[in-house]
């Protein structure tokens, strides 16, 4: 196979090579031809190896994060372990997290890393603007290593217009966006293509965080509305119990008003023509 030449001119003596000569150079030419091929593969061996410690590292990466999604149901600690660990694969300047509120339309911010918390503090922004509202639109993650001049990009209220360069990847469940997970890199630095899985990837674990925070919400929320009917129950069992124990009118009402007090708060009832206040406890 042959990968190139080797060009010898303009001798110093100006004579014409020799037959030897030139079967010295053809074997010299052979040797050459050697070395470069054992260089270039060495260099992609090294390349592979590169690649192969990567994709362990971001393995590695995932399951710890797997590990934290298990041991926790508070997504704030579950971010802040996404924010360390996906340094470590994909370094960064500011990390954001923004969900989607739908009846709003708008995406707030719920978490920033670092120099980002103080400027995205109370921040909003339409679905319908910037790249991060195209990527809720479309489910798609976006790499822009020129966000000055992407036609989508939308400048956030109180920071200057520098250079910038962004991975935006949407947090998903199942078919419906959630919200998106924004890596930025400041100045003349940029992402490769190749950064944008990882990303992708820690995106999708950060949106089964906060989707199994929402639901253990959910259920403390039921279970104390459980309980508020339970105790409600009650009580309304303790006051039937005591009405019918009595024939006396006004011995009622004021035992109805007194169980109503601990269950709904009140100033004034009013019952039968005859009004009750509330009295201090």
């Amino acid at each position: 196979r042959l990968m190139g030449v080797l060009d010898l001119y303009d001798p110093a003596d100006r004579a014409l090579p020799t037959l030897e000569l030139v079967t010295s150079l053809e074997v010299f030419a052979t040797h050459a031809a050697v070395a470069i091929e054992n260089a270039r593969q060495y260099e992609a061996l090294e390349e592979a190896s590169a690649q192969l410690q990567a994709q362990l590292a971001l393995r590695h990466a995932i399951l710890e994060l797997s590990g934290a999604l298990l041991a926790t149901l508070e997504p704030h600690e579950v971010f802040a372990r996404v924010a360390t660990l996906l340094k470590e694969i994909v370094d960064y300047d500011d990390l954001e997290i923004r969900l989607v509120d739908t009846q709003a339309g708008e995406l707030y911010s719920c978490y920033a890393f670092d120099q980002a918390q103080e400027q995205m503090r109370g921040w909003r922004s339409s679905i319908d603007e910037g790249v991060s509202g195209w990527v809720v639109r479309h489910n798609e993650a976006q790499l822009v290593n020129d966000m000055l001049h992407d036609p989508r990009g939308a400048l956030v209220p109180g920071t200057e217009r520098e250079p910038q360069a962004s991975i935006v990847a949407p947090l998903t469940l199942g078919e419906t966006v959630i919200g998106v997970l924004v890596l930025d890199r400041l100045g003349e630095r940029t992402f490769a293509e190749s950064e944008l899985e990882p990303v992708t990837l820690f995106a999708n674990l950060a949106a089964i965080a906060i989707h199994n925070a929402r639901q253990y919400e959910e259920a403390e929320q039921a279970s104390r509305r459980l309980e508020e009917q339970l105790a409600l129950t009650h009580e309304l069992l303790s006051a039937s119990g005591a009405v019918l124990s009595s024939l006396e009118q006004n011995e009622v009402l004021e035992h109805i008003a007194d169980t109503l007090k601990q269950i709904v708060d009140y100033d004034t009832m009013d019952a039968s023509g005859k009004c009750w206040h509330s009295r201090a406890s």
